[in-house]
């Protein structure tokens, strides 16, 4: 059988335990925090060397953070993934005070692994939304280990693995990615009768206004696969994420200035007028051509030179 260790962030446990006790106290439960409150006066006054005492109390939290049935969500949780009982595995859990600190990250090579989850104090006020966070951010480690899911080597955070031609490009990706991803990731979860964070509709919505480039039928074709369930690979959901006239010149009904290469919704294509604008940009673009067409900002800043020279022969 293969090994599964979890550790836990001191600080995580102590707060999370101590914030337990008092929500017990508050709900009816007195026993519980008396009992917890004469065991931590005792240890106070048993254990005054600081360095022995420290060792201590991490044990007394640690117990009663089994004892109020917090590593066994855990340990549940990862039980419940094939793939993760596989392996020789490792997960150490962080505290994080922002939510979109959150998140798990895999580390280690082929015969060990780790599993880093990040996560908030708050997530475990509400069990049921505990379990379905960690259901959720296991799954995608789970993908990332499955040969099936052709996850590369080199993150898909690196440009040649999005495909972008500028950073900003890279960031729509990217987020269109992790977007396509949840949504493929919690289609599964239902389907193995696990919680969703979200509902079907906010992704729904979600999906709409991160594709709204897309035609309805487009939208409504791929959303109803990604649902479905359906099998995807990495590469897969990469370009899904890609819009294919981030690739194209704005002239050419692409979304791409040729010049600066960021995507564009306000591009020229009629130079009447301009010529002077169209022989000043191929002075230092020979290559370009007026057909490509410019966004407005490179278009203004080939415009300012030449008023500037106007104003100085007249």
């Amino acid at each position: 059988m293969m090994r599964r260790k979890i550790y836990f962030d001191p600080i995580l446990v102590e707060e999370v335990v101590f914030l337990e006790i008092n929500r017990a106290e508050k709900s009816g439960n007195i026993s519980l925090s008396k009992r917890f409150f004469s065991e931590r006066e005792r240890l106070y006054e048993q254990k005054r060397d600081a360095e022995r005492g420290g060792d201590s109390f991490h044990s007394f939290y640690v117990r009663y953070f089994q004892e109020l049935g917090f590593q066994s969500i855990f340990e549940k949780a990862i039980a419940s993934f094939n793939i993760l009982c596989g392996i020789e595995l490792s997960v150490i859990v962080l505290r994080v005070w922002r939510d979109q600190d959150e998140g798990a990250e895999l580390y280690g090579d082929d015969e060990r692994k780790t599993v880093r989850i990040s996560i908030r104090v708050t997530r475990f006020f509400d069990r049921e939304s505990l379990s379905g966070f960690l259901d959720q951010e296991l799954l995608h480690i789970s993908d990332l280990l499955d040969p099936a899911f052709c996850y590369p080597e080199n993150s898909f955070l690196g440009e040649a693995s999005l495909g972008g031609l500028s950073d900003m490009e890279n960031n729509v990706i990217r987020g269109r990615f992790r977007l396509l991803w949840n949504i493929y990731v919690e289609a599964r979860l239902q389907k193995m009768g696990k919680k969703r964070l979200m509902t079907t509709e906010e992704r729904r919505k979600e999906f709409e206004t991160s594709f709204s480039h897309w035609s309805r039928e487009e939208i409504d074709r791929v959303f109803a696969r990604l649902i479905s369930g359906s099998s995807f690979a990495f590469e897969d959901l990469v370009e899904l994420a890609r819009n294919a006239r981030l690739a194209k010149p704005i002239g050419l009904g692409g979304l791409r200035c040729p010049l600066c290469h960021f995507p564009s919704y306000q591009g020229i294509t009629n130079w009447e007028g301009s010529r002077h604008v169209v022989e000043l940009i191929k002075r230092d673009f020979p290559s370009w051509e007026s057909a490509e067409g410019a966004c407005l900002q490179c278009y203004e800043l080939y415009c300012v030179p030449f008023s500037h020279e106007r104003r100085a022969m007249s």
